[in-house]
């Protein structure tokens, strides 16, 4: 007789890669949505929050939120030019664009400035229009699973900051490299959990939240895009400033406010659920706080050894 009960069945652990029950280790989390943990797999290494958050849960987690926090949008300047010029040096014939998670949509505005022929797919219905209204840039909206592109017909697929938020990467992945064309690029961007930065912080490392179900470390997410016929062309390993203002402050024996430290040097209002900051025009005069704040930026977009970074955008080809 099975004396286990249903609230121990549900929160019993079992990777969803390998299915394994096996636990290497957990990292114990404590934040304003409660305590949970991220399990790692003994049996192939992939974390996973846990419980893991039920669909319901999800959305909660997302709902009256806006489309995009502030920091999204400030890093976004900096960064995807950056990134443009690293994905033109392996792709130098431009040709069809998909960014999946496309957010505002800045990315597909510098893709589509330098010559792509760009898409995205978008599940903000508010982020979709603004995109649409700013930029005259259309985005499908919805999910990636509603999405019925032909397969093979893209020269590029980009995940920025999307593998670490689905309940099935493995199936997520695959789709990903389904709508690639033999020889085309994928790049994700995802927390990288091997960093300095996540080994010392563990729960309370900055990537580790309710939204995020899958924690990757590199020799895990090495296997697996090998598996899947994708030859690594480029890794650029990035620490951000952040993650260690964040990790800092959590040690501390008194609660600060993170939001009012992430703003320094920032003013902003919303308007239709969309963040407007003083980074979006340039001013005559900047505080000096504000130039502190751009000079941060652009050393989170810096290529760092790979030991010393939290994040990791992985260039990878398709083969032929």
């Amino acid at each position: 007789m099975n004396n286990t009960s249903s609230s121990e069945r549900i929160h019993r652990f079992s990777c969803v890669a390998c299915q394994s029950e096996r636990i290497l280790e957990k990292w114990q989390h404590k934040g304003r949505e409660g305590s949970r943990s991220v399990v790692w797999c003994r049996n192939c290494g992939l974390g996973s929050l846990h419980p893991f958050p039920t669909v319901e849960e999800y959305y909660q987690l997302y709902s009256g939120q806006p489309a995009y926090g502030i920091e999204y949008r400030n890093e976004s300047h900096g960064g995807f030019p950056v990134r443009i010029k690293r994905l033109a040096e392996l792709m130098p014939q431009r040709g069809r664009l998909l960014d999946i998670g496309s957010g505002l949509g800045y990315f597909l505005k510098i893709a589509k400035e330098d010559g792509w022929l760009v898409e995205g797919i978008e599940p903000s219905s508010a982020a979709v229009r603004y995109c649409y209204d700013t930029f005259a840039i259309r985005v499908h909206e919805g999910f990636l699973e509603d999405f019925y592109g032909r397969s093979g017909v893209y020269d590029v697929v980009t995940l920025w900051d999307v593998l670490e938020h689905v309940s099935d990467h493995i199936q997520f992945l695959e789709r990903s490299i389904d709508l690639l064309a033999p020889g085309g690029i994928l790049v994700l961007a995802i927390p990288n959990a091997s960093g300095w930065p996540a080994r010392l912080f563990r729960g309370r490392w900055r990537y580790v939240m309710p939204t995020h179900r899958h924690y990757f470390k590199m020799p895990y997410i090495t296997k697996v895009l090998a598996e899947k016929k994708l030859d690594i062309e480029r890794a650029d390993h990035t620490l951000k400033i952040h993650s260690l203002i964040q990790g800092v402050l959590s040690f501390l024996p008194f609660k600060v406010n993170r939001g009012r430290v992430f703003k320094i040097g920032m003013k902003a209002v919303k308007s239709d659920n969309i963040p407007v900051t003083a980074l979006d025009k340039k001013r005559p005069q900047e505080s000096l706080l504000t130039k502190v704040r751009r000079i941060a930026f652009k050393f989170n977009m810096m290529a760092l050894p790979g030991g010393i970074g939290d994040m990791v955008d992985l260039y990878c080809r398709k083969g032929s």
